[in-house]
Formats: structure tokens, C-alpha cells, sequence
């Protein structure tokens, strides 16, 4: 088949060009119309639910609301795991379906459960949360005026910007924090109220009566229909005060006579301020899941311009988070890595066989391939980002076309130096093709199959790693179609003058001091496999100094600060507090801008309290930077000045990798200590104990556990025996409470295409106390007015903050970051103090999540996964070498290669993570290749006479060259990734260093231990 292949391609010239040049049109047509990201998409399929019952507790909430809930849920397809969260106001129940499943499907499912879902009465009807990925906080900015005032900026940000970014195709949601949202109030006197002998429920009912349209028909006119309107709708603050109540002694009481009319800032529970000046209006776009983030934000800032020329005079719109410029930088890197290995593979290939024509044919398997994997990627859904362009490697991309390459000029010259005259090349180049065709794609498909084990990871680190070990397996396949059909056409058409090799001093001095190295070897076979194991174990000695983590952080190019307050803190002091961070922030000369966003929007499923803000820090390119160059260290003089704040929590995270960790793990931190229970009060113990052990060991940072009691609640206890004393209900007295002090909009005034509520409530110096409640009037059936205080005990006593369930448990976490230190040694070490100075009650325990158990996860099944597919490829040697003992010889090499890797992470000082894994199963691969190039040579040569030693010491000289250009051009395309100190390099280095070490040490035991063992191990078969 391989042979029919080559030979195909080179009797047929001319289709084989114009293949390749439809394979390039299509690659190219791929590439423009690719969606691009800076990252894999590493988001869970989930659908939240999200309701807001006002002014009701934690407790009840849970009960009533999130319980029911997640009953509901339970037992449909694809679910694996359900959240939720418990808060004042609000609850947020998260379904976790099964990666598989497609999330608008799973929406629909939801939406099934819940319609058949009965919650207490006046309970909202629960609502979906968008559909959002890791990256959907795509774009942030900020309304700034001259003129209007924070209400009317807050109007034009909810009413006219939100509104038309939501109408940008790609955009999920768009979520406005600060300013205050426009409210029409009506503040009734409870004085005025006794005067006319009225109630609060009256005054209500009057509202909501007289703010109605209505329609009559039509009456006909002159032959012409008439539309009858009665409009009776509320049309402005006048109109509110003019709507009687009740006829009082003849007399029409108006609602101006009871209350003041006004317009007013409705109640919040989240604001906004920014660099230190106080109060700030922002907004924050969100994408759908699964949309091209670039193409996306580039509508959105074309939409924003196009919003902002229709914007009030003086109002502008300020962008300071563009997620876009993380995604150009990360391509940029990407791209100047690719560019160098490119150009330093070529001139590698050009020096080592001082034949420029060579080199050049070589690199078109670069091109060629890189354009067979992106009509791939775009008919496969994969994005273009970090992961995928930068698994391509050059320097492994073109071995099988430098063997190939290498063989045909090796072939031509020996020819044309055996007849000088004249060379029939057809033939010559058809049998060297057919002589490498064989090994190269076995070689191919041994680098593939090592690849297989990244397709079994799970979570995170499978939706990381798929794309990458996808796009490595189409680069290779286009790579071999390139090697196999359009390498020897190329050859054919310019390799027609005479093709003489020419002398490479360096390659001479490497044979001149490999040659003896290689005698001496095959001299002492065994010494030379003890000082090969010798070195082997040495290398593994060394990985307990290494330390070990998920993947390496992904400097994004701003940072998120989280800070956190006590629970019982008032909004007020909150927002005093993230000012004047602000202000300790922006003395960092290396900062641009500070926002801080405090407690919840009241437009997405944000389920931070008052006490919670998320502080964005935006930074100068690191070129601009004075203070310090080091981003950790620059992270660790801020907390230092935050140390000072009393009082103060905070934790140092980044945009989108906080958003990862929430959406995966439910925990915002690198590491979660999750305590599940029963019991609130003993799991916050417990809770507590594990702060206090974590801040003894060394490595933690940003210790805090989340809240769960603590907040102050005032409990109006009623006693049904003196309520009935007095012939009344419970639900009287609950809704004069709820909407005397927590107010009640009862309905809502129209102002063109806008949508304001109207308020009830008393005015707050009749709310605002404690005895301003106790003293509250409840009207009877008898018509007396009685104390508050009469019909209940009112205590004030400490609730419950928040409560986290997850899996139908409730539970609370210790979250913690880890600087300075590797995170599983750090883990580690936190496990055996936990265990050892932690006691749990039975029917409780304690899960470590975050990063660590994405770690955990992955290394665990690739613990498993390798040595079965080290197994396979042992299966594939067997088969092509059909011999026992030769494919034992090249497994050899798998271990030995390890060497070079190790010792390259220790000497760099980087830990044993995800990507350095992957390294070394990249790392296999090559080294079974040359390993298979080698043997089959030697074994080739025994077939055609030669003795066992000779064949070896031949075999071995013949391929120095196509082994040492292999392995160089591997280690300059790996050298870029090295060295790159671009955005997003971080990721691409551990797996570098391991390749680019390994490949060494690989590469010196191929030459030197595989022949002598080689010869060694069939000195029977010679001797026979």
C-alpha cells in the first residue's frame, strides 16, 4: 500500500502538485474562517437556576426554594452532580450534566422538571441562567458624565447600552454593577395612615388598581374603524399623588396626603467604584458557550461605537478589560514561536547536509501540514489558541520528511559518484522512497498511538489536552501524506543536476569522536548498560525534588483581587473599604486601573454578599513596568500592603482562571478543602480548625474559609395565641411587615420602552430601628392598632450567612492559594497535619478540590493509560520487527530517555505537572522512532550478508546523519518554546524542557546502547 503510494505520486507528478495546492486553498480558506479563543474551552455542561424570593433568609431559602429544587433534578439524563448556594435573597442551584450532552438540550430538561415544581406561594418562578463558559467576561466598561447624575447613568446603561449589546450576536448576557437603578416611591406616613384610618395593604391595592389601560373596541366613523383606548396608566410622580385612596368623611384622600412621592435609588445589594473616586457605573459582556470570543468581541466594540454617537450629550463609554488583547498576545506568542522553530529547523536542515535545495524541499512539509491540520480543526470544531497551534512542533513535524529527504540525497549522490555521467533519478528516488516509506509511517504511527492516553483524560485537564494531542495527530498524518507523495515529486524536479554530498566539518568532528565511542561500547557491552541504568536510576532519584502541580498559571495580564469582610459589614463600610483599596492599589506605578465590583448585581447568578467585592486590576505591559519585573513579586508587595487593613480577607487570582475554578469546582481558589455535613455550626468549626492548621504550613497563601454564621438577623417571633386573641392572621401581619420595612413594588410605571417599579414602604425613620419595629402598628379586624411588639417577641440573635450544598450535602470550604511552593508537595504536607490535628465526628468528611484534584485525576489515569499503551507500541514493534528480543531492545529506550527530561526540570527548577507528562509521552514516541529507523537499517543489512557487528557498526555510522538531523531539528523547534517569555508561554515550557532533554539523552543512547545491545543480544543468531 505505502509503496503503491509513492509510486502513484511519482508517476503522476502533476495531480500530486495540484492536490497539493487544493490541500493549501482549503487550508487557507480554513484558517480565515477559524474561530480563535486564547484557550481551550474547559467549561463543564451546566444550567443554572436561578431565583430571587426578596427579603427572605438563608434558611428558608434552602427549605423552600433550593430543597425543592434539587429534588427536582434529581434522576435526569447526564446528570452528574448538582450545586447549590443559599443566600439572602437568592438562591443558585447548578446541574452538572455529562460533557457529552449538549447544554441546550439539558436547558429543555431543566425547564421540564421545573414547570411540573410547586414553591411556596409568593415565591418567584425560578428563571435559567445564561449560557456561559470559562471565557465569557469578554469585555468590561465603565459610563462617565459631566452632566448626568449616578441614577441616570445606571438608566442609560440598563435601558440603552445593556440592551443593544445584547442584541451583538454571540452575547449571553450583559450585567451592569454601580450606579442606582431608578425606583418610584411612595414613603407613607404611618401617622397619615391613623388619620384617615387607612391601612398600608389599602394604599397598596390603590397603586396597583389605578395604573391601567385598557382597550374598548372600535367604533366606525365616517366609514373609517376608531380604536377606543382608555389610558389610565401612570405617567409621572403627579400622577401618583393624585390617585385617591378612599373617600374619608366625603372628602377624596389623596396619596400625596399619606406619603411623599418621589423618585429614588431602589434597594441594592451590589455597587461599583473604580480607581479610588467613589462610585463608578460598569458593565460586563458576556458570550454564550461555544462562540468565537474574537469574532464576538470584535461586534461588540463595533455595536459600542456605534451606541456611543447615540448616547446623551457629555455620557461616554470607557472600555478597560478587552479579553481580545489576551487572545492576540497569546496568538502572537504562538506565532513567533512558530516562526523561529520554522526558520531554525530549516537552517539546520540546510547546514547539516550543505545542500540548500534539500532544506528547502524538506520545509514544505511545514506549510503543507500545518494547512492539512487546520481544514481538520475547522471541519472538527476545534478553535485556534494556545493549545492547538502550540502543540505543533516543528522539529517532529519534518522527520519524516528529513528521512525521507536524507535517503533520496543520499541515494542520488551515491549514484552520481558511481556514474558520472548520467543518473536515471526516477527509479533511484522511487526505491529510496520505498526503502524509508515503510519505517517512516510505522515510526509515525507509534508517535500517534503514544498520543492516545491525552483522549481518556477527563474534566479539565480532557478538555485541555484533547485539542492539543488532536491537533499534533493532524499535523503528523498531513506530515506523513507530504513525506510520502509530494517530498519525492519535489525531489524528482529539483534535484536534477548533479547531487554531490558535501563535506560538513561539524558533522565529521561528531563522527570523529562518535566512532570510537561506539567501539568502545560495543567492546563492553555490559559496562556500558550499567552506566546506562546507573544514570537512569540517578534521573529518577531526582523527581521528589522536583514537586508537582496541575499546569503551570497562564499570566493573563491583570489580576483579580478578592477581598472579603466580615458578614455582618453594611454596604456602606464595604464600599469605604474597596476605596480605599483602590487607592493602596493604584500607588503601584505598574497599575492602570482599579474596579472594584462589591456584593451582586441582581442580574446574574453572582451570589456574593455585601462583605464580598472582586477588585480588577489592570496592568502596563511588562516592558512599562519599574517597581519590580516579576508579576509574583509584584502580587506579593500588594498583599503586603493589604496586610495592613484589619479585619480584611483577600485572595489574588486572575479573570478567567477565577472563573474556571468557579464553574468547575465551585470554589474560587487553587485549592478548595471542601468539609461536608450536617450540621452548619460543627462543619464552620471544623472549618476553622483547618484554617488555623493551614496557616502553619509553608506555602499558603490567601488563607480564608467561606462564610456560613455570623450574620446578624432580627427574628420577629410571632405568638399565635395573642394573634388570634385579636382575630387575626399570620399573613396579615407578614405582609404589613414585609412591605412596611422591606417595601413592596406593586407595579411598574412605563416610560416609553423603559420599566420602573413602584415602592410601598414606610419612611425610614419609622423603619429603621429596632424599636421603630417593635412599635410597628398592626391593624386589627376591630379596627385598633396594636404594637408589633404585643403579637411577637422580636430577638436579635446570629444567622446563617450562606449555605452550600453540593451532591444533596451541605457544605462549607478552607480555600487557599499556594506561592513560593509547588502545590503537591504543599497538598501533601497539608494532609498530614490535617489528618493529624483534625477530628472528625462520623457522618462527616473532608474532599480536597481545586487544581489539586484536577491534578490528582489526571496523573491517576495516565498512571494507568501509559503502560498500556507503552504496551501496544511494544505489540506494533513485534509485529514490524517480528522478533521479541529487538522490539524489547527499542523499548529500551523509553526509559532511558527519561533521563535528559527529568534532569532538564530539575536544572530549569520546574515542577512535574500536566504538561510536562504529556512531554515525556511526546518524548516516547521520538525516541521509539529513531530507535525503529536505526534497527530497521541494521537488520537490513543483515539481510543482505553482513555479520550481526558489522551490521550494527554500519548501520549505526549510515544513520548518524538522518538520526542527528532528526534530533536536532526537534531540539531548535523546541528551543523557542524554551525561551518564549510571550503570554501563555508558561504552558508550552514544561513540555519543552522535557522533550528538549529527553531528545539528548535519547538521542546518545540510540547511537551508542541500542547497536551495542543490538549486537550483543544476537551473538547467537551470528554465531548459528
Amino acid at each position: 500500500m505505502i509503496e503503491k503510494i509513492i509510486q502513484f505520486a511519482l508517476e503522476q507528478r502533476l495531480v500530486t502538485a495540484g492536490l497539493a495546492f487544493a490541500i493549501a486553498a482549503v487550508g487557507i480558506w480554513s484558517i480565515l474562517n477559524l474561530a480563535i479563543d486564547s484557550f481551550p474551552d474547559v467549561s463543564n455542561v451546566q444550567v443554572q437556576i436561578i431565583t430571587e424570593p426578596e427579603s427572605m433568609a438563608s434558611e428558608e431559602i434552602e427549605s423552600l426554594i433550593t430543597f425543592p429544587i434539587e429534588t427536582a433534578l434529581n434522576g435526569l439524563p447526564g446528570i452528574t452532580n448538582i450545586r447549590s448556594n443559599s443566600s439572602f435573597g437568592l438562591s443558585v442551584v447548578t446541574a452538572i450534566f455529562e460533557d457529552n450532552m449538549d447544554v441546550y438540550f439539558c436547558r429543555q430538561l431543566v425547564q421540564q422538571r421545573l414547570m411540573q415544581l410547586k414553591l411556596p406561594e409568593g415565591a418567584p418562578q425560578p428563571a435559567l441562567g445564561p449560557v456561559v463558559s470559562s471565557f465569557s467576561n469578554v469585555y468590561m466598561y465603565y459610563l462617565t458624565s459631566r452632566t448626568n447624575d449616578l441614577t441616570e447613568l445606571r438608566t442609560i446603561q440598563d435601558w440603552i447600552v445593556a440592551r443593544k449589546l445584547l442584541s451583538v450576536p454571540g452575547v449571553g448576557n450583559v450585567v451592569s454593577y454601580g450606579g442606582f437603578v431608578k425606583q418610584y416611591q411612595v414613603f407613607v406616613k404611618p401617622s397619615a395612615l391613623k388619620a384617615y384610618e387607612l391601612t398600608l395593604e389599602q394604599v397598596a391595592n390603590a397603586l396597583a388598581r389605578n395604573n391601567t389601560n385598557a382597550g374598548g373596541n372600535f367604533i366606525i366613523e365616517a366609514g373609517e374603524e376608531v380604536i377606543i383606548r382608555s389610558l389610565g396608566r401612570i405617567k409621572s410622580v403627579s400622577d401618583i399623588g393624585n390617585i385617591v385612596v378612599k373617600s374619608f368623611e366625603g372628602t377624596p384622600v389623596f396619596i400625596r396626603q399619606i406619603g411623599d412621592v418621589r423618585i429614588g435609588p431602589a434597594f441594592r445589594r451590589g455597587s461599583a467604584s473604580m480607581n479610588g473616586d467613589g462610585e463608578a457605573v460598569t458593565g460586563i459582556v458576556l458570550t454564550r458557550k461555544g462562540v468565537n470570543t474574537k469574532a464576538v468581541v470584535e461586534r461588540v466594540r463595533e455595536r459600542i461605537n456605534e451606541i456611543a454617537k447615540e448616547l446623551p450629550e457629555g455620557v461616554t463609554i470607557h472600555p478597560y478589560y478587552d479579553q481580545t488583547d489576551l487572545v492576540d498576545k497569546t496568538l502572537e506568542t504562538v506565532k513567533e514561536i512558530l516562526l523561529m522553530s520554522g526558520g531554525l529547523v530549516i537552517v539546520i536542515l540546510a547546514a547539516v547536509l550543505m545542500h540548500i535545495p534539500s532544506a528547502l524541499i524538506v520545509s514544505v512539509v511545514i506549510p503543507l501540514s500545518l494547512l492539512f491540520s487546520f481544514i481538520l480543526m475547522k471541519f472538527t470544531g476545534l478553535s485556534a489558541n494556545l493549545m492547538t497551534l502550540g502543540a505543533v512542533d516543528f522539529g517532529i513535524i519534518v522527520d519524516a520528511g528529513v528521512v525521507m529527504v536524507e535517503n533520496i540525497f543520499r541515494q542520488l549522490s551515491r549514484a552520481w559518484e558511481e556514474h558520472p555521467t548520467r543518473v536515471n533519478r526516477l527509479p533511484i528516488i522511487m526505491n529510496a522512497a520505498r526503502e524509508v516509506g515503510r519505517p517512516i509511517v510505522f515510526a509515525i504511527a507509534i508517535i500517534v498511538s503514544v498520543y492516545l492516553p491525552l483522549f481518556t483524560l477527563e474534566g479539565v485537564e480532557g478538555k485541555m489536552f484533547h485539542p492539543l494531542a488532536l491537533t499534533f495527530i493532524y499535523a503528523l498524518v498531513g506530515a506523513l501524506l507530504v513525506s510520502l507523495t509530494v517530498i519525492p515529486v519535489l525531489c524528482y524536479w529539483f534535484m536534477k543536476s548533479k547531487v554531490v554530498e558535501h563535506h560538513n566539518p561539524a558533522l565529521e568532528f561528531v563522527k570523529h569522536k562518535y566512532f570510537p565511542v561506539l567501539n568502545t561500547a560495543m567492546e563492553k557491552p555490559k559496562l556500558t548498560l550499567v552506566i546506562s541504568l546507573a544514570a537512569l536510576v540517578s534521573s529518577l532519584c531526582l523527581i521528589p525534588f522536583l514537586g508537582s502541580e496541575f499546569i503551570p498559571s497562564l499570566d493573563e495580564g491583570s489580576i483579580l483581587l478578592r477581598t472579603k469582610l466580615a458578614p455582618s459589614v453594611s454596604h456602606l463600610e464595604s464600599s469605604t473599604m474597596a476605596t480605599r483599596i483602590e487607592q493602596i492599589i493604584k500607588t503601584f506605578p505598574e497599575v492602570t486601573v482599579v474596579v472594584s465590583k462589591i456584593g451582586r448585581s441582581g442580574m446574574g447568578s453572582d451570589l456574593d454578599g455585601v462583605d464580598n467585592a472582586d477588585v480588577y486590576i489592570g496592568l502596563k505591559p511588562k516592558s512599562e513596568w519599574t517597581s519590580t519585573k516579576n508579576k509574583e513579586e509584584l502580587v506579593n508587595k500588594m498583599a503586603a500592603k493589604l496586610d495592613g487593613i484589619p479585619g480584611l480577607f483577600y485572595s489574588f487570582s486572575q479573570p478567567i482562571a477565577d472563573m474556571i475554578d468557579d464553574l468547575i469546582a465551585g470554589i474560587k481558589a487553587a485549592l478548595g478543602i471542601k468539609i461536608f455535613g450536617s450540621d452548619l455550626q460543627k462543619i464552620d468549626e471544623i472549618a476553622g480548625e483547618i484554617q488555623q492548621v493551614l496557616k502553619d504550613v509553608p506555602g499558603a497563601a490567601d488563607i480564608q474559609r467561606e462564610h456560613v454564621l455570623g450574620l446578624p438577623q432580627l427574628n420577629i417571633r410571632l405568638r399565635r395565641d395573642d394573634i388570634a386573641r385579636h382575630g387575626l392572621n399570620v399573613a396579615d401581619i407578614q405582609r404589613l411587615i414585609q412591605t412596611a420595612i422591606a417595601g413592596e413594588v406593586v407595579t411598574e410605571v412605563l416610560e416609553g420602552n423603559k420599566r420602573f417599579g413602584l415602592l410601598v414602604r414606610y419612611p425610614t425613620e419609622y423603619r429603621d430601628k429596632i424599636n421603630d419595629i417593635q412599635n410597628l402598628l398592626v391593624d386589627t379586624p376591630s379596627g385598633a392598632r396594636i404594637p408589633l411588639k404585643q403579637l411577637a417577641d422580636i430577638v436579635k440573635e446570629q444567622g446563617i450567612v450562606m449555605i452550600n450544598r453540593e451532591g444533596q450535602e451541605r457544605r462549607t470550604a478552607v480555600l487557599s492559594n499556594v506561592r513560593g511552593r509547588d502545590l503537591g508537595s504543599f497538598v501533601q504536607e497539608a494532609q498530614a497535619k490535617v489528618d493529624q490535628r483534625v477530628k472528625l465526628p462520623k457522618g462527616y468528611r473532608i474532599v480536597w478540590g481545586g487544581q489539586f484534584e484536577n491534578q490528582q485525576r489526571a496523573m491517576s489515569r495516565l498512571s494507568v493509560v501509559v503502560p498500556i499503551v507503552l504496551l501496544l507500541i511494544f505489540v506494533l514493534l513485534f509485529a514490524s520487527f517480528n522478533s521479541l528480543k529487538n522490539a524489547g531492545l527499542i523499548m529500551l529506550v523509553v526509559p532511558f530517555s527519561m533521563i535528559g527530561g527529568i534532569v532538564a526540570l530539575f536544572l530549569t527548577k520546574q515542577t512535574l505537572s500536566v504538561p510536562a507528562i504529556i512531554g515525556f509521552i511526546a518524548l516516547f514516541g521520538v525516541a521509539v522512532q529513531n530507535g525503529v529507523i536505526l534497527l530497521s537499517y541494521i537488520m537490513q543489512l543483515q539481510k543482505r550478508g553482513k555479520t550481526v557487528q558489522e551490521a550494527a557498526v554500519e548501520g549505526a555510522q549510515i544513520r548518524l546523519r538522518p538520526v542527528l538531523m532528526t534530533a536536532l531539528v526537534a531540539i531548535v523547534g523546541l528551543l523557542p518554546k524554551m525561551f518564549s517569555d510571550g503570554t501563555g508561554a508558561e504552558i508550552q515550557r514544561p513540555l519543552a524542557t522535557v522533550m528538549l532533554g529527553g531528545l539528548v539523552s535519547a538521542t546518545i543512547l540510540t547511537l551508542v546502547l541500542l547497536p551495542t545491545l543490538y549486537a550483543f543480544t544476537n551473538k547467537e543468531r551470528a554465531s548459528e
